[in-house]
């Protein structure tokens, strides 16, 4: 089994994804990807 992915975000990057995953403007597919990213920090 592969090691867990550790992801460090600066508060600048989690603002930037926490925008993208709220924007109803952005495709679905990038808001959902935002979100995961987000929950893996």
């Amino acid at each position: 089994m592969a090691a867990p992915l550790q992801i460090q975000l600066t508060p600048e990057e989690d603002r930037l994804l926490l925008e993208l995953s709220l924007d109803p403007k952005t495709h679905k597919k990038t808001r959902l990807w935002a979100a995961m990213v987000r929950l893996a920090a």
